[in-house]
């Protein structure tokens, strides 16, 4: 699975084992998160990725720092 950002040269996509791989158009690899991703959704202005994870959880992931910020399943979430 892939998602292209919507404002800028970036690529992100879940791998086989699960892990997300930040690319910049030319291929330049950013970062990669651990392993538990299964699905993703770029944020409108282009600044974050969600990750939807294998737990139930959703993660929103800063292009910048790709430290995680986790949240608690809920039913729906508005950013």
């Amino acid at each position: 699975m892939a998602e292209w950002n919507p404002e800028k040269d970036l690529l992100a996509m879940v791998t086989e084992d699960s892990k997300v791989v930040l690319h910049r158009f030319n291929w330049q690899r950013l970062w990669t998160i651990s392993p538990g991703k299964t699905s993703l959704c770029w944020h409108p202005d282009g600044k974050g990725v969600v990750l939807g994870l294998e737990d139930g959880t959703v993660s929103l992931d800063d292009v910048e720092d790709p430290e995680p910020k986790s949240f608690e399943r809920r039913d729906s979430f508005v950013f």
